[in-house]
């Protein structure tokens, strides 16, 4: 599925990045603020933007009606916990009559995690790979630990066991008497 995310936006799941409204560069500016704590903008780089015109046939790749007309196939690793890698295969096929199919490399710089936010770029459209509990995030989340101490759980475990205790007593006490 094809999204777009417009400037301010929250990326709403594990996206490759194919085509950016700096279609010159064809780079998007995200700030990983809410992953991370770094407020500083990370530049992504969209997979599309390698490809000249040569390679499609003078066919312009780099527009929004292009994208949605082109045949794309992607090829990825499964869903795993790492946030600062990604690998895979982009397989574009401009044409649907030709066999011609370009094989554009993925990486982690085309890759947009999920909780992430777009700044200083209009809009971008991103290929969706990972959402729900496969996205990276959740991937490489874990449950919080607990902040009792040792003594704490010593405690706790004996004030149960004298519960415990004091409600049979008082069980065969009541019945005995």
């Amino acid at each position: 599925k094809i999204v777009k995310v417009k400037h301010g936006d929250e990326i709403p799941a594990d996206l490759v990045l194919l085509v950016s409204s700096e279609s010159q560069t064809g780079q998007a500016y995200v700030e990983t603020s809410n992953i991370d704590g770094e407020t500083n903008l990370k530049i992504k780089q969209s997979c599309l933007s390698s490809i000249d015109e040569a390679e499609t046939g003078g066919y312009k790749i780099k527009e929004n009606k292009s994208v949605a007309q082109a045949l794309i196939d992607i090829e990825y690793e499964p869903p795993c916990g790492r946030i600062h890698t990604f690998e895979g295969t982009l397989n574009l096929k401009v044409e649907k009559d030709t066999t011609a199919v370009i094989k554009l490399p993925l990486e982690s710089r085309n890759f947009l995690l999920r909780g992430s936010s777009l700044r200083n770029t209009k809009w971008i459209l991103g290929l969706v790979v990972y959402s729900g509990r496969d996205t990276r995030l959740v991937r490489n989340s874990r449950e919080a630990p607990s902040k009792l101490s040792e003594m704490e759980r010593v405690v706790n475990n004996m004030v149960y066991f004298i519960l415990f205790s004091m409600i049979i007593v008082s069980s065969v006490s009541t019945i005995a008497y």
